[in-house]
């Protein structure tokens, strides 16, 4: 048995004050999210890049691999090769790690 929706005509319950209250305050707030991604593109990718290379750092102690700030940074930022193979693991981190929707939308982000 095949259910079907008319989206035409909605119950009255999913139409009440409450409901339309919320749904406008959702689409005003998702106004504001975007004027603030574009006024604020620079912070919000350093601040994506900055999470990005502690969860790196974490996720490689967690698994027993150790190295300085400095190095995971600079492996992160691709300003340095890996010296061993524990680098070379960190190193992997970077193409793999997920990208909140946010990011897709950041003008001139990369990776």
């Amino acid at each position: 048995m095949k259910r079907e929706f008319d989206y035409l005509k909605l119950p009255p319950s999913l139409v009440c004050r409450e409901i339309m209250d919320l749904l406008s305050a959702i689409h005003e707030y998702k106004g504001k999210q975007d004027l603030y991604v574009e006024a604020r593109a620079d912070v919000l990718t350093h601040l994506l890049e900055v999470a990005r290379t502690q969860s790196t750092g974490s996720s490689n102690r967690i698994e027993g691999i150790y190295t300085s700030e400095e190095r995971l940074k600079a492996i992160m930022q691709e300003r340095t090769k890996p010296r061993s193979r524990p680098e070379e693991e960190i190193a992997g981190y970077r193409g793999k790690e997920s990208k909140p929707p946010i990011y897709t939308i950041l003008p001139g982000s990369t990776a």
